[in-house]
């Protein structure tokens, strides 16, 4: 099992040999710009995993050197992927920023909130590359937040579409189906080779919009790219998660038998993929 430790992100130790650790790398991307104005780290479980008790940020090249000694430390605890939480924050147009232009911002006494965004963009962009340096796949949260009255249009999921052109080399797995996105979040799949697509969490959203979505998937994407989860905190309601997940691959896979379109040996395989196999390919697990 996957386990972003969402509560705890800077603790590697997952408690388990069955857990490999994912590390959500929101704190690092939102922290710069109170660590610009504080002149220090301001998050203390970072310096905890690094073994500090504090850590003074003199410049822009300071903050990234310290974002480069969390990655080399999870690196380091056998993290398997980064994940990308922002859209609970912020919007997911990640822009190119020049390091001139983020560093006069860093160096700024005051920001605008555009001027926010872009020091934040220009951090997000350091980690994807360092993404690819360690071989790290890339998880994102598309789609809709848990609670009411949230902002429903942060997590619209076309907003990444020039960060995948960006990152060829990265390797992105984007969550939730992207509901109510389903459609924009399919074609991302089908148009680029480096996007893979995870159905966690819908089934929970919507039992019906999981069976469409899985069908539509199955007639654009190849199946090698498609994945399940289960996004819950206990170890019941995962057990719950993944009988609701079997529930509705089945049903779409007897659907898609009973039509004639496919086999029941190609069932079985797809079945396998999304719940196994494609999983151990995509974050390269060491089972």
């Amino acid at each position: 099992m996957l386990t972003d430790q969402v509560w705890a992100p800077f603790n590697p130790n997952t408690g388990s040999d069955y857990f490999r650790y994912v590390f959500r790398i929101d704190q690092l991307v939102l922290d710069v710009a109170r660590s610009a104005r504080q002149q220090q780290i301001v998050n203390a479980a970072a310096l905890e995993l690094l073994g500090r008790e504090a850590m003074e940020i003199t410049g822009l090249n300071s903050y990234i050197a310290y974002v480069d000694d969390v990655l080399e430390k999870v690196v380091e605890n056998n993290a398997v992927c980064l994940k990308v939480g922002l859209a609970y924050h912020r919007y997911l147009d990640f822009s190119k920023v020049e390091s001139g232009t983020a560093e006069r911002i860093f160096n700024s006494r005051e920001r605008s909130d555009k001027e926010t965004k872009l020091l934040q963009d220009y951090v997000f962009n350091h980690i994807m590359d360092r993404a690819i340096e360690y071989g790290l796949t890339v998880q994102i949260h598309t789609g809709y937040r848990h609670g009411n009255s949230s902002m429903l249009d942060t997590g619209e999921p076309m907003q990444l579409l020039s960060l995948l052109k960006r990152y060829p080399d990265a390797r992105f797995v984007l969550f939730h189906g992207a509901y109510p996105w389903t459609g924009e979040f399919i074609v991302m799949g089908k148009n680029y080779p480096n996007v893979y697509l995870d159905l966690v969490w819908l089934s929970q959203l919507s039992r019906t919009a999981a069976i469409r979505t899985l069908h539509e998937m199955l007639d654009a994407v190849p199946y090698n790219k498609i994945c399940w989860g289960g996004d819950v905190g206990y170890i019941d309601d995962a057990a719950g998660s993944l009988e609701l997940g079997r529930e509705v691959v089945a049903t779409v896979l007897i659907e898609r038998m009973d039509r004639g379109w496919i086999s029941r040996e190609v069932a079985e395989d797809i079945a396998l993929r999304i719940f196994r196999e494609n999983a151990i390919d995509i974050y390269n697990l060491d089972l």
